[in-house]
C-alpha cells in the first residue's frame, strides 16, 4: 500500500501536479515514517510549490534519517540545498 502512494506521487510530480504529489507523499510518510526517500521527495515537491519552509524541514528530516552509505552524494547535495533554501528564505524575508 505504501509503495502505491509513493509511485503515485512520483507520477503526479512528473506531470507537474505538485499539490496532489505532496498529498500522496504525506500519505506515504504516514505509512513509512522512517524512510528517508519520502521526506526527500516531499521536500522536492514542496520546493516546486515554493513552500520553502516546509521544503527545508523535510530536506533536514531526510538528512537525519538517511544512513545508507550509497546515498552519501545525495546527503551532500541535500545539505547544499538546505544552505541555498536558508539563504533564499533570508533574502526573501528582507524584501517583505
Amino acid at each position: 500500500m505504501a509503495a502505491a502512494h509513493f509511485n503515485l506521487a512520483l507520477a503526479l510530480e512528473k506531470t507537474e501536479k505538485f499539490k496532489e504529489a505532496v498529498n500522496s507523499y504525506r500519505r506515504y510518510i504516514k505509512l513509512q515514517p522512517n524512510d528517508p526517500d519520502g521526506y526527500y521527495s516531499l521536500a522536492g515537491a514542496l520546493e516546486s510549490l515554493e513552500n520553502w519552509q516546509e521544503s527545508l524541514t523535510n530536506y533536514q528530516r531526510y538528512i537525519q534519517l538517511e544512513k545508507r552509505p550509497s546515498e552519501k552524494q545525495y546527503i551532500d547535495d541535500t545539505k547544499q540545498k538546505v544552505k541555498m533554501l536558508k539563504k533564499h528564505m533570508k533574502l526573501f524575508a528582507q524584501h517583505i
